[in-house]
């Protein structure tokens, strides 16, 4: 017998956060945090937790544990924002119209989504 890769389902998934959940509540998880980040105080919050995690860097003098510690914060920041742009690609797939001609109106697989509420203030 011969192992095989999962096949991906849409009942139950892991998210970033490595938590199995269902398609909708990872789908609710993502509207949730992309509406609270979305306001103006909300990019502000996101702005200053970039700044003490992503956008931080130790020195040599940093322990093994605070090394540790700055880095399970860069992890919470990176889940938080990868699921706002997990929102606004799930948003940006349900309002796109498909091609008549049936082809892709993009070339390539990147995703060029851009959102300035979560970018222009870096």
């Amino acid at each position: 017998m011969t192992d095989q890769p999962a096949k991906p389902t849409s009942k139950a998934e892991p998210g970033p956060d490595g938590i199995v959940r269902s398609a909708e509540a990872h789908r609710k998880i993502n509207e949730a945090l992309a509406m609270l980040f979305r306001s103006p105080g909300g990019v502000e919050v996101l702005a200053y937790l970039r700044s003490i995690t992503v956008n931080y860097v130790a020195g040599p003098e940093i322990s093994d544990a605070g090394l540790r510690h700055r880095e399970g914060m860069r992890h919470l920041v990176a889940i938080i924002e990868q699921r706002i742009e997990a929102h606004h690609r799930d948003q940006h797939r349900s309002t796109s119209r498909p091609n008549p001609r049936g082809r892709s109106r993009r070339r390539g697989n990147a995703d060029t989504s851009y959102d300035p509420l979560l970018y222009d203030h870096l």
